[in-house]
């Protein structure tokens, strides 16, 4: 069933075959995030609700494209928090989905990073480059638009800040903007974004509260 649906996905579009080899059919599609990204946007009741501990999620969706977003807060240090959030190595074993994750190159402040994710039959590959704050407060990302990804574009943001009060704090916020051409199934785009989103609550939160 697995190569069945991968073969037919293959057929519908060549372009559904990330390759380090090729470059990327465009250079961009979506606006990345600025440097320094903009906090995410909540409502007086969203803040009421984080301040009781539990996640805030927020998602928008426009046909092929769409944005999700979580803000949460660790029980631990900025500094053990981003050590989690880098630690792209440890994906495939942390992170629901995600069968592959290595960095491939870093130059300066960005890290490019190979992702093969995989859910109910199907692999996409991708790849991302990764830019650094020199403060330690943000991550913003972009497609390598050197290299063919299996997403037609994507671009998002990790901002992790001390919570006011209490730097054994951290108030994390997870931003991604997302594309995909119109043969990719339902299920692959909400993977990305609602699974996606909601597991970054969950596997940022154990690995960085840990002991």
């Amino acid at each position: 069933m697995r190569s069945l649906i991968l073969s037919l996905l293959l057929v519908l579009s060549p372009a559904m075959a990330g390759d380090a080899t090729q470059p990327h059919p465009h250079q961009g599609v979506l606006k990345p995030y600025p440097q320094p990204p903009k906090p995410v946007p909540l409502s007086a009741a969203q803040e009421a609700t984080l301040a009781t501990g539990q996640p805030v999620f927020v998602r928008t969706d426009g046909g092929d494209q769409g944005r999700g977003a979580a803000v949460f807060i660790v029980n631990a240090p900025r500094d053990k928090v981003w050590k989690v959030i880098k630690s792209f190595s440890s994906y495939p074993y942390w992170v629901d989905g995600v069968k592959k994750c290595e960095v491939y190159k870093t130059s300066g402040n960005n890290v490019y990073v190979r992702f093969v994710i995989g859910k109910m039959g199907v692999e996409m590959e991708y790849f991302i480059k990764h830019m650094v704050s020199a403060d330690g407060e943000w991550i913003t990302w972009t497609l390598d638009y050197s290299r063919l990804s299996d997403l037609d574009d994507s671009v998002g943001v990790w901002r992790v800040v001390p919570v006011a009060g209490d730097p054994n704090k951290s108030r994390v916020e997870y931003s991604v903007d997302l594309k995909v051409s119109s043969y990719v199934p339902d299920f692959v785009k909400s993977y990305l974004l609602d699974d996606g989103i909601r597991s970054a609550t969950q596997w940022v939160k154990t690995q960085a509260e840990k002991p």
